[in-house]
């Protein structure tokens, strides 16, 4: 989601994620049934100029893995 103020060179953004995975081992997997959450803010600013622009993002992310890659 983003926002530009009328007349104004910067525009302003956030995103948001917040996700929830389950996995169940196959026959042949190398890998073993369990949980997986990711959890993302990200905020970004980014200023245009006639001939040139500027972009920033600032980002923090949370991974919890539980029992997929060990038992």
């Amino acid at each position: 989601m983003y926002w530009r103020p009328k007349l104004s060179k910067f525009q302003f953004g956030f995103s948001l994620l917040d996700a929830d995975f389950s996995y169940q081992r196959g026959d042949n997997d190398t890998l073993f049934t369990g949980d997986e959450t990711s959890q993302r803010i990200m905020f970004n600013l980014l200023y245009q100029g006639q001939y040139w622009e500027i972009a920033s993002e600032v980002m923090r992310e949370r991974v919890i893995v539980e029992n997929i890659l060990f038992p």
